[in-house]
C-alpha cells in the first residue's frame, strides 16, 4: 500500500517505524497527514530519515545533479550513488507522539 495513502482506520494504530524510506515518498507531508490519522491519542512514530538541502556552492550542485534526476524519476539509483558519498547529507532520527 502507498505510505501517503494509508488503508487503515483513523486513529487504529499504535506504533509506526519508518526507516530511510520517507525521503522516497510522494510526499512526506502526505505521509504525515496519514501518519496522524491514523495513530491512535499517544501513539508513536519512529522515523529515520536522510534530508537533501540545496545546494551551496557550484560543486555540490555538480555532485546534486544525478540525484535531483534520481528523485524526478529519470535515472537509475545506480547511476546517482556518488552523489550520495560525496554529498553534505543531514540525517535525521524523529520520535513523535501523538497528542
Amino acid at each position: 500500500m502507498s505510505a501517503t495513502d494509508l488503508q487503515f482506520a483513523d486513529n487504529s494504530i499504535d506504533k509506526m517505524i519508518s526507516t530511510e524510506a520517507a525521503f522516497h515518498f510522494d510526499s512526506r507531508i502526505d505521509f504525515f497527514r496519514e501518519v496522524y490519522r491514523t495513530l491512535k491519542p499517544g501513539g508513536i512514530l519512529s522515523l529515520a530519515d536522510m534530508v537533501y538541502n540545496q545546494p551551496r556552492n557550484m560543486l555540490e550542485k555538480i555532485i546534486s545533479h544525478p540525484f535531483n534526476l534520481v528523485i524526478n524519476r529519470k535515472i537509475s539509483w545506480v547511476f546517482s550513488t556518488i552523489g550520495f558519498l560525496v554529498y553534505p547529507w543531514e540525517y535525521m532520527y524523529l520520535v513523535a507522539k501523538k497528542p
